[in-house]
């Protein structure tokens, strides 16, 4: 009986000073493999992971973007324990997307820069003035595919630079894969001057949008209660923290089809 009313009160002094306190976040998305260590299950989008759990990581450069909603967004990286608390990171906030007008070379440069988000329905304004698109004068994306080299025509509407992962990452009619941080070369043409400028390189990232909209409405569901504007204000922030940095117009149609807001 006297064991008993001990850790009773011990019980009850330790929950009085938090140190029983367990916080559960909410999985958004995986990167490199990371399992349950008790029962070896690995973690996906929508799952649960604790505060005191231990995980284990495939590599030491698997990470995961977590959820709470008392305590907002993490990234999880590796630690020497694999505990969790060990791990956590708060996540990137405060972010914009990129905007602006394509005036000149200059700006064609500092924009597609970096990793760069491009979404279903991408299409972006270029001034006529500076970079006339036609028959004779269109824009090109160039990379590496297996040894080879890949040139594909953009093409466009008007004044409009349109951007179609699925045709970018096709090669004789087959949908192909790139190595993670490829990188592209954007290339202006002249066939009437028979001139190409590069004009610059930078890592395009088209995502698979089904699982990226099911990560944002997990992310939306932690965030119920919150402002529309600072929702979206979370959700740019994890996006260009795990995929890049989105266009803003594509960005806020994307937003609007697949989300609602």
């Amino acid at each position: 009986m006297k064991h008993v009313i001990f850790f009773s009160v011990v019980f009850y002094i330790t929950s009085s000073f938090g140190i029983l306190v367990v916080d559960e976040y909410s999985v958004i998305k995986v990167i490199g493999g990371i399992k349950h260590s008790k029962n070896n299950k690995a973690l996906y989008t929508g799952d649960k992971v604790l505060s005191n759990e231990k995980l284990t990581f495939a590599q030491n450069t698997s990470k995961a973007a977590l959820i709470s909603k008392e305590k907002g967004r993490f990234m999880l990286n590796s630690s020497p324990s694999g505990m969790v608390t060990e791990g956590l990171l708060p996540a990137m906030n405060n972010v914009s997307s990129r905007a602006g007008a394509m005036l000149n070379a200059i700006d064609l440069e500092k924009h597609f820069s970096d990793t760069y988000l491009v979404l279903s329905g991408y299409e972006i304004e270029i001034s006529p003035a500076a970079f006339p698109m036609d028959a004779d004068h269109f824009f090109f994306l160039r990379y590496d595919y297996k040894g080879e080299t890949i040139s594909k025509k953009l093409p466009y509407k008007g004044n409009k630079l349109m951007i179609d992962g699925a045709e970018v990452l096709k090669i004789d009619g087959k949908s192909i894969e790139l190595k993670e941080g490829s990188k592209m070369e954007l290339v202006y043409r002249s066939s009437a001057d028979k001139t190409s400028h590069s004009l610059s390189v930078f890592q395009p990232v088209f995502a698979d949008e089904k699982n990226l909209a099911l990560e944002c409405k997990l992310i939306l569901n932690e965030l119920s209660g919150q402002s529309v504007e600072s929702q979206k204000e979370q959700l740019l922030a994890y996006v260009t923290e795990n995929y890049g940095k989105p266009h803003q117009q594509n960005w806020e149609m994307w937003l609007k089809q697949n989300l609602g807001i």
